[in-house]
């Protein structure tokens, strides 16, 4: 949250019981989901998405269902580590498809 925040999100916290039935439903598929599950308007935002690409991803508005980095890497904003790793940004539809948006 903090990332986002420093980088001019509003960030609403909202703490839910089960937050696999959200990602259901909204149509995540679980090789899409992350350690943190977000809604911004009607996208969903799983990981740890750096703010950056968040940002660019909401401005292009090409239609997919939500924006990924599925897992727990190390490297990503708010999970640097001393080893960090290369990972993939992915988009995702509702239909279990994705595209890699970016790789860092």
């Amino acid at each position: 949250m903090g990332h986002l925040r420093d980088n001019g999100f509003e960030v609403t916290l909202n703490e839910v019981d089960d937050v696999w039935a959200l990602q259901e439903e909204h149509g995540v598929a679980p090789e899409f989901r992350g350690c943190h599950t977000a809604q911004v308007g009607d996208y969903m935002v799983e990981g740890h998405v750096p703010a950056d690409l968040l940002m660019r991803f909401l401005e292009e508005d090409a239609g997919w269902a939500g924006i990924t980095v599925p897992g727990m890497i190390v490297g990503p904003p708010g999970m640097e580590g001393s080893e960090p790793m290369p990972y993939d940004v992915l988009t995702f539809d509702r239909e279990g498809n994705s595209t890699i948006y970016e790789s860092r």
